[in-house]
């Protein structure tokens, strides 16, 4: 069995409340990531329980770089360190929150669980961002040279579209 099939009772439980946010929000899991993600972590933590944890960047960094057993998995993208984060300010740069059981790591988007936080799309997508924002040179040589930033690319340009609409509707989305 491999650790995505060891919580099953998690993904259908975040499928369910996905489709309850859309239905009720107007908006798409992306939608959700991008804006309402602590909305959605808290209303599902406090349905679900059961060991659901609500997690972001700050933990993320602060756990990882500190030996945390819970971000054991986190391990920085590709062709980047740790101190290589930090200086280009990614945990001041990204905004996200998502949800922490048994060893993954969920959000709208990831349902059924990744083990590296830094897989999340929402984090892939903030991460890309802001690296053409800051290091735009770098960004350049990473994804010529890492399959992970060119996927990570491919996501962003996948998302933006479907965020850009509603700018008119609503302040431009943390992602």
């Amino acid at each position: 069995m491999s650790k995505n099939d060891a919580a099953p009772g998690i993904t259908l439980a975040l499928e369910a409340m996905v489709e309850e946010f859309c239905v009720e929000s107007g908006v798409s899991p992306i939608e959700i990531n991008a804006g309402l993600c602590a909305d959605f972590a808290d209303a599902f933590t406090s349905v679900f329980g059961q060991g659901a944890e609500i997690l972001g960047i700050d933990d993320l960094f602060a756990e990882a770089t500190s030996g945390s057993e819970r971000m054991k998995a986190a391990v920085p993208p590709p062709g980047m360190t740790w101190s290589d984060l930090g200086s280009i300010g990614a945990v001041e740069g990204l905004s996200h929150s998502w949800i922490a059981y048994d060893g993954l790591h969920f959000d709208a988007e990831a349902t059924r669980g990744v083990a590296n936080p830094f897989d999340l799309p929402c984090v892939r997508h903030g991460l890309h961002e802001l690296m053409e924002m800051r290091e735009p040179v770098l960004l350049r040589a990473l994804v010529s040279a890492h399959a992970w930033w060119q996927e990570t690319q491919k996501i962003r340009e996948e998302r933006e579209p479907l965020l850009s609409h509603r700018l008119d509707e609503h302040e431009r989305p943390a992602r």
